[in-house]
């Protein structure tokens, strides 16, 4: 098809315009390769990953998109390699995700990327160059087909329900074709570029790059180490010697190495402009914390910077709105949900955007785990679209927890099995009875209350 009638073809079912200019100013093209799939899972992090596996279980031919040449998400490409929100973080003994999340879970204790020691009690930490692995093997062995190095750039829609979604590769652009689809993006963009509504907060979180270091000297632990860098910090800080800066926050992978979550980085993710402007600015900013611990903390006398996340952590951008929005009084009240098909635990945990530095109140009173209801999955308007993961429907206070990933599992579990369902029963996705929904999870040992 001539590039002219790709564009309008876009064009009328509703592309935005910037999917439009970019596909005008590169020249004259055609759509270089067709797919079609029963469900199509748009993002390859911990809610894709788990949305898939779930839909291509119950039958339904599954193609997962992702932008990388991993999956994993911000747990690999940025280093945080936590999974938060599996546990009550009230009693960590106790976990609140079951199903999927847990058998990712067991992979990574199979192939041996488990760090079960020295490393805060409501984390479940783990090797994120396992964690690629042990997504890409349970993925396959679920039948999914992966597509990597793919960015989704727009929407083919008529009236209320999607069509395919456009995707940018090597060859050009592919369209794919789906029943039903799951934007599992982060940033919510098959939502945006579909028309949905969607909010983002003028105070959005802020940003973090991540990174390691090696050659740590010393027998202190994790917590220790924490107040020492915290306290150096602080003192640089003072002196007006070191940038903007939260926590710092450590994970132990192994002997003599620690990972950091210290940057404090400010702007909108879904402006290239102001990520081009954080990435830049985090690679400055890891460099002088790097050099202020190396002077001040003695088991960072030899030590050196082993590697920084692939992309700047993104905490929050756009919102999808959907049938229903979590609140943060839904959260804190532990409200009850008829629909719920998942459960939430972590903290109403908010990286202040105000120019704040050190540690934000957020661990002191972590909510009893809560019920997260089906229709924040929904997209608001269109009839074939969930938002799972970090788009999740909520209110920028909630999003403070829903946005972790053992949550976000949680939830693309209840994504993946409800397209897969509405495939295989031949229903809207609203058609399906949510206690076949309910009854299906629970089979696939989903936890749903406590």
């Amino acid at each position: 098809m001539p590039c002219l009638a790709v564009l309008n073809k876009l064009s009328c079912y509703g592309l935005r315009s910037q999917s439009i200019i970019r596909v005008q100013n590169s020249g004259p093209m055609n759509i270089s390769k067709r797919e079609s799939c029963d469900v199509l899972v748009c993002g390859g992090g911990s809610a894709g990953v788990a949305a898939a596996i779930a839909a291509a279980r119950l039958g339904a031919s599954t193609i997962l998109v992702e932008r990388y040449g991993f999956c994993g998400g911000v747990c690999v490409s940025s280093l945080v390699h936590t999974f938060d929100g599996l546990r009550n973080c009230r009693k960590y003994e106790q976990l609140v995700v079951g199903g999927i999340p847990l058998e990712v879970v067991e992979e990574l204790r199979r192939n041996g990327g488990l760090v079960t020691k020295d490393n805060p009690p409501e984390c479940l930490c783990f090797d994120p160059e396992r964690m690629k692995l042990a997504a890409d093997v349970l993925l396959c062995r679920a039948g999914v087909r992966l597509l990597y190095h793919l960015f989704v750039v727009g929407v083919v829609k008529e009236g209320p329900r999607v069509q395919s979604v456009v995707a940018a590769g090597k060859e050009g652009l592919w369209e794919i074709s789906a029943q039903h689809f799951i934007d599992a993006t982060g940033d919510g963009d098959v939502g945006y570029f579909a028309g949905a509504e969607y909010e983002k907060d003028p105070a959005m979180q802020t940003m973090s790059t991540h990174f390691r270091v090696g050659g740590l000297k010393g027998r202190s632990t994790w917590h220790q180490l924490e107040q020492a860098c915290r306290k150096a910090m602080d003192a640089a800080y003072a002196a007006g010697r070191a940038p903007k800066y939260g926590g710092p926050w450590i994970i132990r992978i192994r002997e003599g190495e620690a990972s950091f979550n210290c940057t404090r980085l400010y702007g909108d993710a879904t402006d290239t402009r102001q990520l081009t402007q954080a990435e830049i600015q985090a690679r400055q900013d890891l460099m002088g914390i790097w050099s202020i611990l190396r002077e001040s903390v003695p088991d960072f006398r030899d030590s050196f910077v082993l590697v920084s996340g692939v992309q700047v952590g993104v905490r929050e951008t756009r919102r999808l709105m959907g049938d229903y929005v979590i609140t943060a009084e839904d959260i804190e009240r532990n409200r009850p949900f008829e629909d719920a098909v998942a459960l939430g635990s972590w903290p109403i945990d908010i990286h202040p955007a105000n120019g704040e530095v050190g540690v934000h109140a957020h661990k002191e009173s972590p909510p009893e785990p809560y019920q997260i209801p089906e229709r924040a999955m929904l997209v608001r308007g269109l009839d074939n679209l969930l938002a799972v993961g970090r788009c999740l429907s909520s209110t920028h206070e909630a999003h403070g927890s829903t946005r972790v990933s053992g949550t976000a599992m949680a939830v693309g579990q209840a994504g993946g099995t409800l397209a897969g369902l509405a495939f295989t029963e031949g229903l809207r996705l609203r058609d399906v009875r949510i206690q076949m929904l309910q009854e299906r999870l629970l089979q696939d040992a989903v936890i749903l209350e406590l």
